[in-house]
């Protein structure tokens, strides 16, 4: 779901014809035809990973990805010596979003 091919949409409730927060998730197109980024599929990863190695997401990826690659200022949760070294972003008119410092990893966008 990282990279591949699963056929899920990015977000259910968005599809071709606007939000529709009703929706259910289906696949499209088939899986294994088409690349594109999924949310979604994100987020359903996620429990799944934790629920199979009995780790939590922060855990597993520093373990597997972050310290292997060196990648010291890299992490799912918000850490202290963060604080002087973040960006925010930022969007139309100069508005920039807030910065959010989370206490548990969350797959997708979790140092938004």
């Amino acid at each position: 779901m990282l990279v591949s091919y699963p056929g899920f949409p990015d977000w259910r409730y968005l599809g071709k014809y606007g939000i529709n927060t009703g929706r259910k998730l289906e696949i499209e197109p088939e899986p294994g035809t088409y690349y594109s980024y999924s949310g979604e599929g994100i987020q359903l990863l996620q429990p799944m990973a934790e629920e199979v190695t009995k780790k939590g997401l922060e855990e597993l990826t520093q373990e597997h990805v972050f310290q292997p690659f060196d990648m010291s200022m890299t992490s799912f949760v918000w850490q202290d010596r963060y604080d002087k070294h973040f960006a925010v972003g930022h969007y139309k008119k100069k508005k920039t979003t807030t910065r959010v410092k989370r206490g548990r990893e969350y797959g997708n966008n979790s140092q938004r």
